[in-house]
This record gives structure tokens, C-alpha cells and sequence, in this order.
């Protein structure tokens, strides 16, 4: 396997960031109105980033972000499932609760709207100091700009260690096995031997949807043999080991 090129991985971090950059550049550019608006339209991109890097990469998962009336598809779900799943810690879910309520006053209401008001500026001074800015933040509009953009660093960097490091999510959920043998293990094993005569001949001999159901309870079988070839003692695998690899050649 020929060695990874030297600029490879900061070219994916360049990817990571970029939009991140382009953003934190224009910033100093905006009203307030503007600023609350762009910031909060970037984490909620940021956070769905964020949320589709950890889930399963299947089409179920992209339903629930996108799409009309998408569940993950508003700002105030992706928070607050950001935070349920363990992707951003309690500080990070309360700045951007505070940059959401903000940004909920400057969107619908008709009138002039300022952080110097009481309400939006409780919420600014609530929010945590910025770990990236070594200047304190003389206005309202100062602290929300530095502490929303550490915060979303922290959110573009998490996303991608999710994806470099391949810890999103794990398959967990399973279903119950019965377990039909009883008995010592040598009867136990005779009766695995006649089930799977039974299932040869119903899978030999129905059709339609009963050779389906039949095809079933073969899927079925084969994990109660692998389950039962874990309790047997050694010496006794072999005869289980056959019935599995008879089970295996039958047409389901």
C-alpha cells in the first residue's frame, strides 16, 4: 500500500474549516442583526455536519435531517439532539441556546432589536468566554462573535475526528433468541439433528410465502446452533460444527 501524501490530511482539515474561516472573516462586517443571523444559520449547517458524522451513513439517517419536515431539521432539534447523543457537552448546549433564543428575537420581530437590550443581553453575558480570543469582549455583540466561533471550531473539529477516527455510531440493536434444545448436551444435540430434518423437508416442500416463513426459522436455526456450539464442551463441537454446515446447504 503506497504511504499517504504529506498534504493529505491537512488538505481534508482545509475542507473542515474553510467555510468556518470564510465566515469568522465577514463577521466584523455585519450589524448586530446580521451577525446573530449568520452565526446561527451556520451552527445549525454546523450541527447537522455534525450529527450526520456520527449517525449510521444510511438514507434513514439523511431523512431525519433533511427533507420537508425533517425531525433533525430545525435548529432547536439539532441542539438539543446534538446534546441528548453526548456530541457537545452542557456549556456548549446552553451557548446555543442562548444564540438561538437570540436569534428567534431578531428574525420575527418587525422592530428594531439590539443586544443592548435586557433580555439579549443577559443571554450574551450567560454565554461562556471564547478560549480563542485573548481580548476581552467590550460589547454584547464582541461576546456572542467570539464565543459562537469557538464554540462551532469545536463543532467542525468534532465532526471531523468523527469521520477521521471512525467513531460514529455502532449497530446495537439485536432480538432475542429462543432457545428450543433442553436436556444434556448430548440430547440437546439430537435434537438439533431432528429440527433440522423438519426444516429440510418444509423448506423442500412448501412454496410461496411458507417457504418464506420456512427460510425464516432456518436463519433462525442456524444462530441457535451457534449459540449452543459456546455451551457444549469441546470435544462435542464436532458433531454441531456438521449440523451447521448441513444447515448452510439449504436452499431457503
Amino acid at each position: 500500500m503506497a504511504p499517504p501524501k504529506k498534504d493529505e490530511h491537512p488538505k481534508k482539515e482545509d475542507d473542515v474549516f474553510s467555510p468556518l474561516n470564510r465566515l469568522t472573516r465577514t463577521l466584523h462586517d455585519h450589524d448586530e442583526r446580521g451577525l446573530i443571523l449568520s452565526l446561527a444559520a451556520f451552527a445549525e449547517e454546523a450541527l447537522g455536519r455534525l450529527i450526520e458524522a456520527f449517525m449510521l451513513p444510511v438514507e434513514a439517517s439523511k431523512d431525519l435531517l433533511t427533507g420537508f419536515n425533517a425531525p433533525l431539521g430545525t435548529f432547536s432539534s439539532r441542539i438539543k439532539a446534538s446534546y441528548a447523543l453526548g456530541l457537545i457537552n452542557e456549556e456548549q448546549f446552553k451557548d446555543l441556546e442562548y444564540l438561538r433564543k437570540i436569534r428567534n428575537e431578531f428574525a420575527h420581530a418587525w422592530e428594531h432589536v439590539s443586544l443592548m437590550q435586557d433580555k439579549l443581553g443577559s443571554y450574551a453575558r450567560n454565554m461562556s468566554f471564547s478560549y480563542l480570543d485573548d481580548d476581552y469582549p467590550e460589547t454584547s455583540a464582541d461576546k456572542v462573535r467570539t464565543s459562537i466561533s469557538a464554540l462551532l471550531t469545536d463543532i467542525s473539529s468534532m465532526a471531523q475526528q468523527i469521520q477521521a477516527k471512525g467513531t460514529r455510531v455502532k449497530v446495537t440493536g439485536t432480538r432475542l433468541i429462543p432457545m428450543p434444545f433442553k436436556g444434556e448436551f448430548a440430547i440437546q444435540i439430537q435434537q438439533a439433528r431432528d429440527s433440522l430434518d423438519f426444516i429440510r423437508a418444509q423448506c423442500n416442500e412448501t412454496t410461496g410465502e411458507r417457504k418464506r416463513f420456512w427460510g425464516r426459522r432456518l436463519d433462525l436455526f442456524k444462530l441457535q446452533l451457534r449459540l449452543l456450539v459456546s455451551q457444549v464442551p469441546r470435544e462435542m463441537t464436532h458433531d454441531l460444527i456438521k449440523i451447521m454446515a448441513d444447515a448452510e446447504e439449504l436452499p431457503k
